[in-house]
This record gives structure tokens, sequence and C-alpha cells, in this order.
């Protein structure tokens, strides 16, 4: 009898640290299964990593638009984080060091997972603001994975964060008539893209349970993320899955757009690769996802086929974008990690093409179709920087309140332009409307910009004459 109450007072005193440790799962009823998340230290913040939302990409489904998640029975375990869709080893280069790089491991064909983050405590029946972080990297690197788009912050302050996983490289982006002929759009590529849909799909069936309000879903995203953004604001097929949008540092909505091709180029590029190589579509899918990562595939572009992506300046000119409420912009010198700076006229050829331009065409087009849109301008210099000035990505820390994962010397100045930078953000999340009680300045709609420095400032857009240049020529 002792001995039995003696080994009942253990497990009930695990039972208690883990409960102060705040280790009590947290569990949810989803469409792919009762998830199982965790509960941060503080105690503030319930997180669940590694959530599927399709079946894994493997085998026959390699090279297809991602199939619906079938109900896993039992529990699924989302306590770590997925592995990362496939592509090379990270390693840091030009501007971004590791901090801005995938975990080393894990690293899988079968990536197709997300990651929410919702306040611990949300009072019963209500529905907070969703936002789903789209990752960069040149449609051929990222995650949703990286610390730097961790939704903590925005977890802490009444919102429901959400990063997901796509296909990227050859596995997210071939193209080849054989596979239009097994598509039912009779299209390929762009797998990456429906990715993005089919995770948006999952969202709003599930996000209620979450706490999240279906209603009021804003999509991000930085680079081809942003890229991203833009061509779920044209697809069809994500019409009516968010109603707000914010793009920082690109899109395609010019006449010649980066990480962009015409389908058949894009289809032709992907039959001349196979071709070369002497393999078709049936020997591709056997081979091992290592052996196909290592192919040189050198065209991990969105393909314009109008049918999963239409040309989005048309889109936009006739009004029929999926949402009109957008946050848009870039940094000081965006694109200067590519190309040396030789002068200012230079540095600020180098922030509009692919970047800078992009976004204020966005904004230009999306307001002169009855949308608001908010231009923005990042300023601030990161300490240590020496080389590459206001880099493309710098802003991200500041923005989604995660300087905690960027290992830099951050003074008091950072850290204050971080909180009003990603309380802008949240309040654009939770409302359409960017203003905050207290905010430092009055963001004013297009054409005016704000400028975030160490002072965040309103004036006219510094590069309009450059970009109406551009866009007459």
């Amino acid at each position: 009898m002792l001995k039995q109450l003696f080994f009942t007072l253990i497990i009930m005193t695990v039972i208690c640290q883990c409960q102060d440790k705040g280790l009590v799962s947290p569990k949810v009823k989803t469409s792919s299964g009762i998830v199982c998340g965790k509960i941060s230290e503080d105690k503030q913040t319930e997180m669940f990593f590694g959530v599927p939302f399709a079946e894994p990409p493997v085998g026959e489904l390699r090279f297809q638009a991602p199939k619906k998640i079938q109900k896993r029975q039992g529990e699924i375990k989302c306590t770590e984080m997925p592995p990362s869709a496939m592509q090379n080893n990270p390693a840091p280069y030009e501007c971004w060091d590791m901090d801005f790089q995938i975990p080393p491991s894990p690293i899988s064909e079968d990536c197709l997972y997300l990651n929410i983050w919702k306040p611990a405590k949300v009072a019963e029946n209500e529905k907070l603001p969703v936002l789903v972080w789209i990752h960069g990297g040149g449609f051929v690197t990222g995650s949703g994975t990286i610390p730097l788009y961790g939704g903590e912050t925005f977890a802490q302050n009444q919102t429901v964060y959400v990063t997901i996983n796509y296909r990227v490289g050859i596995f997210g982006f071939l193209a080849h008539r054989d596979l239009a002929a097994e598509s039912p759009l009779n299209t390929s590529g762009n797998y990456g893209i429906l990715d993005q849909i089919e995770a948006l799909k999952w969202i709003n069936e599930n996000i209620e349970k979450f706490s999240g309000d279906k209603n009021n879903i804003t999509i991000a995203g930085q680079s081809c993320g942003s890229y991203s953004v833009n061509a779920l604001m044209v697809s069809p097929l994500a019409k009516g899955l968010f109603n707000k949008a914010i793009l920082q540092s690109g899109g395609f909505t010019s006449e010649k757009p980066m990480f962009t091709l015409p389908y058949q180029e894009a289809e032709n590029y992907g039959e001349q690769f196979l071709q070369k190589r002497n393999l078709t579509i049936e020997k591709l899918r056997q081979m091992p996802a290592d052996s196909v990562q290592k192919l040189p595939f050198y065209q991990s572009v969105i393909a314009i086929d109008e049918k999963v992506v239409p040309t989005p300046k048309t889109v936009f000119e006739k009004g029929q974008q999926n949402c009109k409420t957008i946050i848009s912009g870039y940094t000081e010198t965006d694109g200067c990690n590519f190309d040396p700076i030789e002068n200012e006229a230079q540095k600020v050829k180098n922030r509009l093409i692919g970047f800078g331009y992009e976004n204020w065409l966005i904004a230009k087009l999306n307001a002169e179709t009855g949308g608001k849109s908010y231009l923005y301008m990042f300023r601030h210099l990161p300490p240590d920087e020496k080389r590459y000035g206001v880099f493309h990505s710098s802003e991200l820390g500041y923005a989604l309140g995660t300087l905690k994962f960027w290992h830099r010397n951050f003074k008091d100045e950072d850290y204050v332009l971080s909180k009003n930078m990603n309380a802008y953000w949240r309040e654009f999340v939770k409302t359409g409307n960017p203003n905050f009680e207290n905010a430092p300045e009055i963001w004013e709609e297009f054409p005016r910009c704000i400028n975030f420095d160490t002072k965040i400032y309103m004036s006219d857009f510094q590069d309009e004459k450059e970009c109406e240049e551009i866009l007459q020529n």
C-alpha cells in the first residue's frame, strides 16, 4: 500500500512539474486529425508545429497538385518543427547569415506542413484576426520553420499567426506537357503556388478551432513570398480564401518581371531539360529525392498559365484582384546585395528593378481600382551592417517582432522601431487600417509613403519619378 502510494505521489509530482513548465499539450480536432501542440514557457502562447495540410507529395504525387489531406487516426504530435522542403543544405551567402537560413535538418520531400501560434487565453467564441506568412527564398530555398519568421509576438497580441511550407525548386516548379496532360486544368508547374492555395483552404476550414476568424485572414510574404502573395491575389483558385495582403519587396505586375515566365516558355524549358538528360516524368518520379535535387534545374519560376496564375496586370486593371486592402513596400537598398553599388543612380535602379517598382505598381493599380494601398519604405540601417546597407530582408525582424532571433548588436532604437512597425502590421491584420492608438505617425494611403527609420515619418514617395519613367517606357 505504501509502495503504491509512493509511486502515485511521484507520478503526480511529475505531472505538476510538467504543468509548471508549460508542457501540458493543447489538443485541437482538425480535418487532419487531432493535433497536439505545446505551450510556451511563459504560458501565454499555444504552438502547433508540423500540422499536415496535404498528403505527402511523394511517389506518384511528385509533380502533381497537392492532394487533400486524409484524416489521420490517433493523435498527431505537433511539438517540433517539420521538415523544410527539398533544397540544398543551408549556408550563409551575401548579406544573409545563418539567421536567415533554414534549420540544417530535417529537409524532406514530405514537407507540406504548417505551424500555428495562438494566444493561450482567448474568450469563449472570440474570433481573432489571422496572419498567414509565406516565406521567400527565390523559389529554391526557404521554409516556414525559420525562427526569424516566428509568430510569438503576434500571438501575444491577440493574433493567430501561421507559417506554411511549399515545394520549391524542381519539385515545385517543373512544367512539362506530360504533366499538363495529367492535370484536370491541363497545366503544369506552379506546384508551389498550388501548395499555398491548399494551405489556405485548410486554414479556412480549420482556423476557427484555433480561435481564428476565417473571415479575417491576411496573407503576407517577403521576396518570393511577396511574389507568391501577388500570385494569390490574382489566382482564381485562391478567390475567397483571404481578404487582405502584405507584400514586402516583390511582385510581378510589370511588363518584364523577375521570377516568372510565360507558360509556354516554362514548359519548353522543362521538356528540353528532361530530353537533354534522357529522362522522362516516370523516370524522374522513380529517382530518389536527393538525386532529383542535385539536377541543375534553373527555372524555378511562376509560370503565367492563365489558369493557376493569370497575367497580374490584366487582373488588376480590371479590378478583379482577390483582395483590395494591401500594404506594399521595400527597403532602401533593396537589390543591392545582388549588384554592387557604384553610385546613387545605381542604388535607385537596384532597389526598383524586381522589387521597389513592382511594389509601387501593385499599390498604384490597386488604388486606381478602388482599393486601399499603404506604401512604405524601410530605411533603417541594421546594426553592424557595413557592406549591404538596408538590404533585401532587413525589415523582417522589425516587422515580425523577431529581433531576438537575429544576432546583431541591437540598441533601444531598434527595439522601439520594431515595436511600432509590428504594431502597424498587427493593426492592419486586425482592421485593414494600420493606424493604431498613439501611433508615432498616421500612415496615409497611397500615393503617400511612410518611412521606417529611427524616426517614422510620412512623405511623398521618393522614387515616384523613376517609377513613372519605368512605367512609361
